[in-house]
């Protein structure tokens, strides 16, 4: 188990994952919270080099979780942008994350832009959220959630939004997730408050969409 407690730790995880350290059976803790200063992000994990550890926001002595604020990504060219890039395996739970600017070009969102095989489980993205990209954007997690969504909240301030400009390609856009995985998936508890605008199709306030043999339940959207 490791515990991070500062923006400058947090950002050695990401280059530590994305230089090839799954961490994988391993535990990140956070210790506090973390203020990204809205400074420029790099996620944690890309494809072909995920992130597939557990990574823990819950506090020690069970009073609540921890907050980490102010992420701004903008990369309008590159793909897989959000706290992290990709997740595969392994479990994102327990904190909240509050104000987050976060563009892309595809599998965008504040959270995760590709979550992949991973739970994210008791997440709520809050304060001022403005997701952009071109394609499988959303509030949460952009594309490609292949393993249960729980308690994952988007409750955005005035002037949040989720958007995605594509053209005449599928747009894919969600206020939770832009593209989910296929197949026996299970998003629950979830709350979604943020304005979703999409030029094309496949979209939908909470899923853009959900595909077969897939179910969602007790969520809502406001």
């Amino acid at each position: 188990t490791f515990t991070i407690d500062s923006a400058a730790q947090l950002a050695g995880l990401a280059k530590l994952v994305n230089e090839g350290n799954s961490f994988s059976g391993k535990t990140i803790k956070l210790g506090a919270d973390i203020d990204l200063g809205g400074k420029e992000w790099t996620p944690i994990g890309m494809s072909g080099k995920p992130f597939q550890g557990i990574f823990d926001g819950a506090k020690s002595d069970g009073s609540g979780n921890y907050t980490i604020s102010n992420l701004t990504v903008n990369q309008p060219y590159k793909n897989d942008m959000g706290l992290f890039g990709y997740t595969t395996g392994g479990q994102v739970k327990n904190f909240t994350l509050n104000n987050a600017k976060v563009t892309g070009y595809l599998d965008v969102g504040a959270v995760a832009g590709t979550p992949h095989t991973s739970k994210y489980t008791n997440i709520a993205v809050t304060g001022l959220i403005q997701v952009n990209g071109f394609s499988y954007v959303g509030g949460a997690f952009g594309k490609n959630a292949y393993a249960n969504l729980t308690n994952v909240d988007v409750i955005g301030d005035e002037g949040s939004y989720v958007k995605a400009e594509s053209g005449y390609y599928r747009t894919y856009l969600g206020g939770l997730v832009g593209f989910m995985g296929e197949g026996n998936i299970t998003v629950s508890g979830c709350d979604v408050k943020v304005d979703v605008t999409g030029s094309t199709c496949d979209v939908g306030g909470i899923l853009g969409i959900l595909h077969y043999g897939n179910t969602m339940t007790n969520c809502t959207y406001k």
